[in-house]
């Protein structure tokens, strides 16, 4: 059993080690610091001080999924506070699955690239607000009622019209031939666009874009393609839109035959292609295009137009009313009688009234009957 004097030995050791320790650890202890004081210095130690310095690392790796990889120090660091993994899992491929009727409010995060046929793809998703991302089309060949019926979806846009960017848009669209229906009954909807800009949607294989914003009664932002010159149906297209001022787009209509119902009870106030006249050339059915248009007042005309035609809703100007005889088709120069679906411009009484006789007589000279 030792003695107390070698007890307090064994003290005066054990005192004089920490001290050093504690100094190797570069914290300064004063020669006259009791032991009692010493647990504070010790608290004191920065992390890495000292001889045989430790420099501690803390990492964020991400690996893909169902692979493993090592996590090591960075140079300079000899240890690791702490490592967070993230996982980068790949979507799924779109298996089919029925997505109508669905409560989420962005798309579902699948790979879309491949599928061919997206007729009705989002068609009922009623809890639908945005796309969440961008939607890669790249092998879509029919659209019709892609996004029909989506009352809450607001924008599948590039950017917002007041310029905010978004990035929740169709990409790769070109290879659709229908887009018929494609956002018909989207009641809350402002604005379409593809990549390109805010306004462009990639068209050039389209054929149809039958009803295509049926009753988009916000619909504000004109939808603006790369092409229309395969485009054969826009009957009903902006059937209810009743958001839209001034209406000039890009659209070519040399092959379009049907625009039946086109603008029905819409609000437009002009319709015009870059501020020209529209390519009516092959157009066979005008019925209804311009029904209930009550606030439009501005045409610059319809090269080629034989198919009947009623403006009789329109207030339109002279100008207009005058750009539209001018551009209309020339049965009798051409030698030509109109069919009974031809040949007939309807402007209602109030539109004749502003007419003078030499005005109405370079319609009747083409061999048009104005009524």
């Amino acid at each position: 059993m030792s003695t107390v004097a070698e007890e307090i030995q064994r003290l005066k050791q054990a005192k004089s080690g920490i001290k050093a320790s504690i100094i190797n650890k570069g914290v300064a202890v004063d020669d006259a610091a009791t032991l009692d004081a010493y647990p504070a210095l010790i608290d004191s130690i920065q992390t890495g001080g000292g001889t045989g310095e430790t420099t501690l690392q803390e990492k964020t790796v991400s690996i893909a999924a169902n692979t493993t990889t090592e996590v090591v120090p960075d140079n300079g660091y000899n240890g690791m506070t702490k490592v967070t993994v993230t996982t980068k899992v790949k979507p799924a491929i779109y298996d089919g699955t029925r997505l109508a009727l669905s409560t989420f409010s962005t798309i579902p995060d699948y790979d879309y690239s491949q599928i061919q046929n997206a007729d009705n793809l989002f068609n009922g998703c009623n809890y639908l607000t945005k796309l969440g991302r961008y939607l890669n089309c790249r092998n879509m060949v029919t659209g019709t009622g892609m996004f029909m019926s989506c009352p809450n979806l607001q924008f599948v846009t590039n950017m917002t019209p007041s310029g905010v960017l978004v990035l929740q848009f169709l990409d790769n669209t070109g290879n659709m031939t229908k887009m018929d229906k494609m956002f018909a009954y989207c009641t809350n909807l402002i604005g379409v666009s593809g990549k390109k800009s805010m306004s462009y949607l990639r068209t050039d294989a389209c054929t149809t874009m039958r009803s295509m914003f049926y009753q988009d009664i916000l619909l504000s932002v004109v939808p603006m393609f790369t092409s229309t010159s395969n485009v054969t149906d826009m009957g009903f297209m902006f059937w209810g839109c009743n958001d839209f001022n001034a209406f000039d787009c890009n659209y070519d209509m040399s092959k379009v035959t049907d625009i039946e119902g086109m603008f029905t009870n819409s609000t437009i106030t002009s319709f015009t292609r870059n501020n020209g006249p529209l390519d009516f050339s092959s157009v066979t059915n005008a019925t209804d295009a311009f029904k209930g248009c009550t606030n439009l007042t501005t045409l610059a005309g319809f090269t080629g137009l034989k198919a009947n035609l009623s403006l009789s809703d329109c207030p339109l100007t002279v100008d207009s009313i005058n750009n539209v005889i001018n551009e209309m088709y020339d049965f009798a120069g051409n030698g030509a009688t109109p069919s009974s679906e031809q040949g007939t411009l309807t402007l209602g009484p109030d539109n004749l009234a502003k007419l003078s006789d030499a005005e109405k007589a370079v319609a009747t000279n083409k061999g048009w009957t104005l009524a």
